[in-house]
């Protein structure tokens, strides 16, 4: 009689390749929205004069946290859904106030210049848009993946790193477009004189 032969269960892995790839493309996700948060977050700064934009860029950035960290989660099919609405909402109305200004907004009527800062973070959110889109049509074509998604690990490592040194500079950057001055109307004209016999206090 032959004697059962034993084997120690090794570790199983909880998920499949496809599995993980998704995984480690949600956390490219997260990360591209966390560098993209932080920039709206640190211009805050440079429109307090204006409530509307200031809360604006705030609300930009707790949305793009929050997003960021239900990626790093379980990701529903919901949650990449409003990502998607986000940060394209974030883009379209980025296009508006760089080409015809938003003219329901103060400080924010006539077009803006282009930035360092709004090009990196609206970069940002575009490639966060292509990529869940990406996603889900992989996901409906049931089309295996690229060869180079062997190497997803490191890549994803080497792409999360970049993405947060480019927003470095960024963060940094002089965000002075000239629409944070105050409204023409108030502004105090001159006329060439150095004395114009009134006192303007």
């Amino acid at each position: 009689m032959v004697a059962p032969t034993l084997v120690a269960p090794g570790p199983t892995r909880s998920m499949t390749p496809a599995a993980d790839r998704g995984r480690l493309a949600s956390v490219v996700v997260a990360t591209l929205a966390f560098a993209g948060g932080l920039i709206h977050a640190a211009v805050i700064r440079h429109h307090l004069a204006y409530f509307a934009l200031a809360t604006g860029f705030a609300a930009m950035a707790a949305a793009q946290w929050w997003f960021a960290f239900r990626m790093l989660g379980r990701p529903t099919n919901r949650v990449r859904l409003l990502g998607v609405a986000l940060h394209s909402v974030i883009v379209a109305t980025w296009l508006l106030s760089r080409t015809v200004g938003l003219a329901s907004v103060a400080g924010a009527e006539e077009p803006a210049p282009v930035g360092v800062a709004d090009v990196t973070a609206n970069l940002y959110s575009i490639l966060v848009v292509a990529m869940l889109a990406k996603t889900w049509w992989s996901t409906r074509r049931g089309r295996r993946p690229l060869v180079l998604l062997r190497l997803a690990g490191p890549i994803t490592a080497l792409v999360a790193v970049g993405v947060l040194v480019g927003a470095v500079p960024a963060v940094l950057a002089d965000h002075d477009h000239g629409h944070h001055e105050p409204p023409a109307g108030h502004q105090p004209v001159d006329d060439g004189h150095d004395d114009d016999g009134h006192d303007h206090g």
